[in-house]
């Protein structure tokens, strides 16, 4: 059966899971990320399984994406691999849709006889569309003390009709040319398609790989402070080129208090957040309040 993966945080539940040890934290410059050349091969099974969602999903065009292979983490740096493959479409992400699960199971079937869950966090036993594509969720904290908070547009293919903190972005494969990724120019871009804000690189703040739990998905979180109130933030987020990803936009206290409440419903229907977004609340909190004010403020409810 499908479980989703979670993680206790001070008595609450939460649908993702650190990969790299939590309350560990790193600045623009010790984050990395390589382009592997080598064409990425999966099992027969799992590339035909592949060409079937891609015939029920019908996308316009089948392109090169990025996955993730290995991550190797020490307190100087986190470094990433990436390799392609020709599906457009995560296989894991796909498989996870309410409407693939409820009318093809046997996708999802197929897929658990080659990814169990402890393999998510072996990054270089998936591989290939078995693993993730790169992106990056960035919780961004304003001027004010508060925190940007999204509801997910219905028409967005992962984590839909969720809320989720106020960045979200994938790596575009024209990014790795020159076989380097430069990941925090991917979580500035973020911020400018998403909310029409310009971000420094210098205060971006790494907190590492989460897993989302509700799709068995590994991938990078950060942080960042902007000199913006809330009122010139939705002003400028009016504009934003990627606006139509989300239905609504608004913000929560960011302190531990603010955080832990808006964390203590986050498995319930209805006020679901993402696992991404669950993971990167909470390790900023952690990073700039401390864990033992978090798990008070978290027991609190």
């Amino acid at each position: 059966m499908y479980k989703v993966i979670t993680s206790q945080f001070g008595g609450v539940t939460l649908p993702g899971r650190m990969i790299t040890p939590s309350g560990m934290t790193w600045k623009s410059e010790q984050i990395s990320c390589r382009v592997i050349p080598e064409e990425i091969e999966v099992p027969t099974e799992v590339h035909q399984l592949s060409e079937r969602i891609l015939a029920i999903k019908k996308p316009k065009e089948n392109a090169r994406t990025y996955h993730l292979r290995s991550a190797n983490v020490s307190q100087e740096s986190l470094a990433l691999e990436v390799g392609k493959s020709w599906y457009r479409y995560n296989l894991l992400h796909a498989a996870f849709e309410d409407r693939l699960r409820e009318e093809h199971p046997e996708v999802f079937e197929v897929l658990l006889h080659h990814v169990r869950p402890e393999d998510l966090f072996n990054l270089k036993a998936l591989g290939g569309p078995l693993s993730s594509g790169v992106g990056i969720t960035t919780v961004v904290v304003l001027a004010e003390g508060l925190t940007v908070m999204v509801h997910r547009s219905k028409g967005v293919s992962v984590n839909a009709d969720m809320d989720h903190p106020a960045l979200a972005e994938g790596v575009n494969p024209e990014a790795g040319v020159t076989g380097e990724i430069d990941l925090p120019k991917v979580a500035i871009r973020s911020g400018l398609e998403e909310l029409g804000i310009s971000t420094r690189q210098e205060d971006l703040v790494f907190l590492g790989l989460c897993a989302d739990g509700r799709y068995w998905w590994p991938g990078l979180i950060a942080r960042v402070e902007v000199s913006l109130t809330w009122n010139e933030l939705r002003y400028r987020s009016e504009s934003a080129r990627d606006r139509w990803e989300r239905s609504n936009i608004r913000f929560i206290s960011y302190t531990p208090k603010g955080i832990a409440q808006e964390l203590a419903f986050a498995m319930e229907p209805g006020r679901g957040v993402t696992g991404f977004g669950s993971m990167a609340l909470l390790e900023a909190g952690i990073a700039d309040f401390g864990r033992e004010e978090m798990e008070a403020a978290f027991r609190s409810f």
